[in-house]
């Protein structure tokens, strides 16, 4: 997880931000010590490969894999975003998204 450059030109410590995305989530801060083990490589590649496998074509990452109510999985590219979005944009952003990767075939939309 890399925040990049914040407003002012500083660079955010990654362990030290997702500590802190941890905590204000309710979950345990310790948590963002796997980012420095290697310890969960393999199954991160195995889940990585996984999702990339699941659309027929070359594709980069993220890709996210929905399980729909008809217990499908449905797998595109993205989202992709510029910025972290508030939380109603976010809730319409997941919205949008189950209602797109419910259609059978959708792979991805690009701006």
């Amino acid at each position: 997880m890399h925040c990049g450059l914040q407003p002012g030109g500083t660079d955010r410590e990654w362990i030290g931000d997702l500590g802190e995305a941890l905590h204000r989530s309710g979950l345990p801060a310790e948590l963002a010590e796997a980012g420095t083990s290697t310890s969960y490589d393999q199954a991160l590649r195995d889940s990585h490969h996984d999702g990339v496998d699941r659309i027929d074509a070359e594709i980069g990452t993220p890709v996210l894999t929905v399980t729909t109510p008809e217990n499908a999985q449905r797998s595109s590219f993205g989202p992709v975003l510029h910025a972290v979005p508030d939380r109603g944009d976010s809730l319409r952003l997941w919205d949008a998204l189950l209602g797109l990767v419910s259609v059978p075939g959708f792979r991805e939309l690009k701006a």
